[in-house]
């Protein structure tokens, strides 16, 4: 049942909205803990671009009043990546890419505890880097084509710990090294703030 969704401009799996995903929506077993779909529900990570809501207003009913998952996972709507709790659900839209299909958005860890009664939680990255030691950090990791242009850039500039992962930081980082033209050098920045992100854990 996961891959289906409303249908949405000529996208696969689409079905109308109404009675043919509602019949989707009663195969997902009452005691899901973690509901993983294609695509959002009505209002929770659904926000397009030009501010329509793509989510579905069934699967909604089915999560909050029926199935009531501890946490709900999709994607679909790339702009909308992040995260919402009702009270009983984490609802998460982890769509890794944007809507140029590049993957700028970071991973979502999300702590499940054993104990049912909990509710699910994001996880924060601990990152430690500091702009005294980024440029060693890239050089120990084999992004050799940003060590000089770190080397040269301003480290009060620099950011430190996690606000290398703050919304505008790929960008702002780009302009601080000098590679905003560098075409090579940006994919190899996207590649080390990723793998940043996911040593913070």
């Amino acid at each position: 049942t996961a891959h289906w969704s409303p249908t949405y401009g000529c996208w696969a799996f689409g079905k109308e909205r109404g009675e043919q995903l509602r019949h989707v929506w009663t195969k997902i077993p009452d005691s899901t803990d973690i509901l993983i779909t294609h695509g959002p529900p009505l209002g929770r990570g659904d926000l397009t671009f030009h501010s329509g809501r793509a989510g579905c207003y069934d699967l909604l009913e089915a999560v909050q009043k029926r199935v009531k998952p501890r946490v709900h996972i999709f994607g679909h709507i790339h702009e909308a990546h992040g995260c919402t709790y009702d009270g009983q659900t984490l609802f998460v839209n982890a769509a890794s890419v944007d809507l140029q299909y590049q993957p700028t958005h970071y991973c979502i860890v999300v702590d499940v505890p054993h104990e049912p009664t909990e509710p699910a939680r994001v996880v924060q990255p601990k990152c430690s880097l500091t702009p005294e030691n980024f440029c060693d950090w890239l050089r120990t990791n084999g992004y050799d084509k940003l060590v000089p242009y770190a080397a040269e850039a301003d480290k009060t500039q620099i950011p430190t710990g996690n606000e290398f992962f703050l919304e505008d930081s790929y960008k702002s980082m780009c302009f601080t090294l000098g590679i905003s033209r560098d075409m090579e050098a940006r994919k190899e920045w996207q590649q080390a703030i990723g793998h940043l992100y996911s040593q913070s854990f």
